[in-house]
């Protein structure tokens, strides 16, 4: 019942191939990645990234079209990261979510795999609040993968996802990890919470909306079928 969250707390969610050894183009994506966190995309200019990545821009050019190219390829490297270690599935799966502790340890893999990529959601949330086609991208991506972990656990929670299982799991499932991810170390100094308390906090919160009413509406979705 279980292998799914031992699966998940054996793998390694770091990026290996983003340390000092990296090649040129992780170097870069790198480089852009904490530029754009930083200044925003609108705000970064290829010469800064060429400067931090140690690359002269011409290189840039030839892994790359444009600035909108590179952001393109740091969210498909994420989501397929996301797909490779973290198996977002198993919150849907009724025997998880019934399991107090298997569903603590799927949480907190979820939230360790956002803050380690804390720069990039940071860059997701400013850009899905322009009106852009960057945005309507980032969305596409995020529908795209919450429809490919339905799709793998169809037969245990009776089928694909319908209107309101995709409104269910974006508004009140990812955008409040993202946004707790990038404005807890705010509140933490503000509230004078230590992490340990503020996650736990977090995670009930959690439980007791987003996953209990997952759990209500998988259940009603069985019955019908």
């Amino acid at each position: 019942m279980l292998e799914g969250v031992n699966y998940l707390v054996s793998m390694n969610t770091s990026d290996d191939s983003l340390e000092s050894g990296a090649s040129s183009k992780d170097r870069i994506l790198r480089a852009a990645l904490s530029i754009f966190a930083r200044k925003s995309f609108e705000g970064s200019r290829v010469d800064e990234i060429a400067h931090a990545a140690g690359v002269n821009k011409a290189l840039i050019y030839y892994y790359f079209k444009s600035k909108d190219e590179i952001l393109e390829a740091l969210f498909q490297d994420a989501i397929e990261d996301f797909s490779r270690h973290v198996e977002w599935s198993i919150f849907l799966l009724p025997q998880v979510i019934e399991s107090d502790t298997a569903l603590d340890t799927a949480l907190d893999v979820f939230l360790n795999f956002i803050e380690e990529r804390r720069e990039l959601f940071t860059v997701a949330i400013m850009e899905l609040l322009k009106d852009s086609e960057r945005r309507v991208r980032i969305l596409e991506l995020l529908r795209l993968e919450i429809e490919k972990e339905y799709a793998a656990i169809a037969k245990d929670i009776g089928g694909p996802p319908g209107a309101q299982e995709m409104v269910t799991e974006f508004f009140t499932g990812l955008v409040p990890f993202f946004m707790y991810v990038i404005l807890k170390e705010p509140w933490k100094k503000l509230y004078m919470q230590d992490d340990r308390e503020l996650n736990a906090m977090f995670k009930k919160a959690i439980r007791e909306t987003h996953v209990r009413y997952t759990y209500d509406l998988i259940k009603s979705r069985k019955q019908v079928k």
